[in-house]
């Protein structure tokens, strides 16, 4: 359906050109669009590529354990971190041909609450709001690499630099992190005899964690405000990680009978 609708909306284009040069009378592409038994209708889907809250403690759970053995995996937690308590795309953490992540991007403003800064999709610069528990995140990730608590101002150390070589890692290195934990994860749900969890999570992405994120955040918070640090064009993308008026639906539902009682 993407590709269909791609395909139409490049011919529109050309045929809206074509009759603004008098070459032809109208776009008909435009009733094409409109009548077309190619495309679907579709209703506003859910969000559904994303961790359940068991899935996600696993994820955070492995990474937390591997960092305490071993200091190379403090980066692994730092970025798993960063995704859910930010809600970041990959690219927004990876060096980029638009941006190069440095620990200054994190900065307090004048009343002392820090912000994440960062140039996200589209090329658009935003700033997002960072918890507590990413501070504490970050600290713990500057200290194990011998800096202070907190970025200095103006500070040009990378965010994510390469442990072998010079700059910083990009997004295959990123997802490669990412999945070293999800890899543990699953084998420990395995373990616990959580078959179905560890198989769904076997088909996550780096990008399922943006999503488990900001379906977690409109939970808890206003919504205007997950549309701001997501980084989201309008309320409405924002919405549809909010599941509560598809809970009730399916709720109200339960209770249809097959053999319904007489006197309707």
């Amino acid at each position: 359906q993407a590709t269909i609708r791609a395909i139409m909306a490049s011919m529109s284009t050309c045929l809206t050109f074509l009759v603004q040069e008098q070459y032809l009378a109208q776009n008909v592409m435009l009733l094409v669009r409109q009548k077309s038994r190619f495309l679907q209708k579709e209703a506003e889907q859910i969000i559904t590529r994303k961790l359940s809250s068991t899935q996600w403690r696993y994820v955070i759970d492995t990474a937390h354990a591997l960092a305490d053995k071993d200091e190379k995996f403090e980066r692994h937690l730092f970025v798993l971190s960063a995704f859910f308590l930010l809600g970041l795309r990959i690219s927004e953490l990876a060096v980029t041909e638009r941006s190069i992540p440095l620990m200054s991007n994190f900065y307090a403003d004048s009343n002392g609450r820090y912000w994440y800064k960062t140039v996200g999709k589209g090329n658009k610069y935003r700033e997002v709001a960072v918890p507590d528990q990413m501070l504490q995140a970050l600290s713990r990730y500057r200290l194990s690499r011998d800096l202070s608590p907190y970025p200095l101002k103006a500070e040009s150390t990378l965010l994510l630099p390469k442990l072998k070589g010079r700059g910083g890692i990009g997004t295959r290195q990123i997802r490669n992190l990412v999945q070293d934990v999800f890899d543990c994860a699953i084998a420990r749900l395995n373990r616990d005899n959580q078959a179905q969890l560890a198989a769904e999570l076997q088909m996550a992405t780096v990008h399922w964690l943006r999503h488990t994120s900001i379906s977690f955040d409109v939970m808890s918070r206003p919504t205007e405000h997950v549309r701001d640090d997501a980084g989201h064009e309008n309320i409405t993308i924002t919405d549809r990680y909010i599941e509560v008026e598809r809970i009730r639906r399916h709720d109200s539902a339960r209770g249809k009978e097959l053999y319904p009682e007489e006197g309707f």
